[in-house]
């Protein structure tokens, strides 16, 4: 008998998503999502990739077949992971708005990020409250003026091929 190791493209979990692409989102749910915890995990090789949560945007422009791939009028907020270079040590994990084409920093930090490896971020928002975790433990705690509700997904920069799974949305 033989064991073979374990491989994220062979996981008993196929309902699990493969993405990619240039400040990519995805989205679901309703625009009146509001007060909620999100989680999502995701593991990523190079790049930036995470949670997107308070996404509001122009519904008829995101239906238009003539303008995928193009910049879609949205203002939301992530959650994302950044492995830049070689050093694991020196990645980051970052919460920021993004409005029209303009991002803000809300916090970010410096973090042990290692390849390959299956992380968790999560937020609750409770009113003018962003609490930000990593893999369960609290990392940022920040008073934004937030707008009144919005969808939730998944943001990715990565021209590799990275994987999502296990939302939670409570």
């Amino acid at each position: 008998l033989q064991k073979a190791p374990l491989s994220a493209d062979k996981s008993p979990n196929f309902y699990s998503l493969k993405g990619g692409g240039e400040n990519a989102v995805i989205t679901t749910g309703y625009e009146f999502f509001d007060n909620y915890y999100l989680s999502g995990s995701l593991q990523i090789e190079e790049g930036e990739a995470g949670i997107v949560f308070y996404y509001q945007g122009d519904e008829e422009q995101e239906a238009n077949e003539e303008l995928i791939n193009k910049a879609v009028a949205a203002v939301y907020y992530a959650l994302t992971l950044l492995f830049s270079g070689n050093d694991p040590d020196k990645r980051e994990i970052r919460l920021w708005h993004y409005s029209g084409k303009e991002r803000r920093y809300l916090a970010r930090a410096q973090v042990p990020l290692y390849d390959i490896q299956w992380y968790q971020p999560a937020v609750k928002v409770l009113d003018e409250q962003i609490i930000c975790y990593l893999d369960d433990f609290e990392v940022f705690r920040v008073k934004e003026k937030i707008n009144s509700g919005g969808k939730i997904g998944f943001y990715a920069n990565s021209k590799e091929e990275l994987r999502f799974d296990d939302v939670l949305l409570k």
